[in-house]
C-alpha cells in the first residue's frame, strides 16, 4: 500500500467537514482545501493521485472511486461503486466513499465512524463500514 496520497473529492461539501474533523490531530496532512463541490487533500510526501467523483443520486451509478496509479487495481479502474451501498444503508454515496478513503489508510476507520455517528447517525456509520469492506484496493 502506498503511504501517501493526493486525493481530490468531487461531490457534496458536507463530506469535507467530516473528514476534516476526523483528521484534526493528524500530522500527515500537508494541505486541505475545501471548495464548493468537494475538497482536495494532500498528505506529506504525496506520490499517488486519486480522484473520487460523487455527483449523482442514489438512483444512478455516478459515485465512483477512480484510481489513477499503475500499482492500484486495473490501472485506473473503478475500485468501489458507492451508490449500491448507499441505497442499502439509507445513506448518501459520499458517506460510503469515506470508507474507501479509510481503506487507503488516510484516516482511521474507528475515528471516522465515531465522528459520523456523532454528527449524522447509525445508518451513515453502516454505510462507511460497508464502503470500507467493499473497496477493492
Amino acid at each position: 500500500m502506498v503511504a501517501s496520497y493526493e486525493i481530490e473529492f468531487i461531490g457534496e461539501g458536507e463530506v469535507a467537514g467530516i473528514l476534516r474533523e476526523a483528521l484534526r490531530t493528524d500530522s500527515r496532512v500537508e494541505s486541505f482545501e475545501e471548495f464548493e463541490r468537494g475538497f482536495k487533500l494532500r498528505l506529506v510526501g504525496a506520490k499517488r493521485r486519486i480522484t473520487i467523483v460523487c455527483k449523482g443520486s442514489v438512483q444512478s451509478d455516478d459515485c465512483l472511486l477512480i484510481v489513477n496509479a499503475r500499482k492500484m487495481p486495473e490501472n485506473g479502474g473503478i475500485a468501489l461503486n458507492a451508490d449500491k451501498i448507499a441505497e442499502r444503508c439509507g445513506s448518501k454515496p459520499e458517506i460510503a466513499m469515506l470508507g474507501a478513503i479509510a481503506k487507503l489508510g488516510v484516516v482511521d476507520l474507528k475515528r471516522l465512524m465515531s465522528v459520523i455517528y456523532r454528527e449524522m447517525g447509525y445508518g451513515d456509520v453502516l454505510a462507511v463500514k460497508k464502503g470500507f469492506e467493499a473497496t477493492n484496493i
